[in-house]
């Protein structure tokens, strides 16, 4: 089931990640955290079955995005890493992760 995704930006960093079919990550996104104490996996969005939500701690921020743009293109098949705009996260529905 969809939910929008309520953020609090006041204390996290957020990112949408597009991950290759052909990367280990794929299949297991929320394994993707593992790799970094600071990152947490928030799940799919919507129905792109390639594009998930992580969040780490505001001051986190920019430490994680260089830890996910340093490893685009290699095994895990991080493809793309944004950071998502004030609003454009909240507009989205996406698929919380199961546990």
């Amino acid at each position: 089931m969809a939910y929008p995704l309520q953020l609090d930006r006041a204390n996290n960093a957020y990112f949408v990640v597009t991950l290759s079919k052909s990367g280990w990550a794929f299949s297991s996104p929320a394994s993707l955290a593992e790799l970094h104490p600071s990152l947490h996996y928030l799940g799919q969005v919507g129905e792109l079955d390639d594009t998930h939500v992580y969040c780490a701690a505001l001051d986190q921020g920019n430490a994680i995005l260089g830890f996910l743009n340093g490893r685009k293109n290699g095994q895990e098949g991080i493809v793309r890493v944004d950071v998502p705009e004030e609003r454009e996260l909240e507009k989205r529905a996406f698929r919380r992760q199961r546990v």
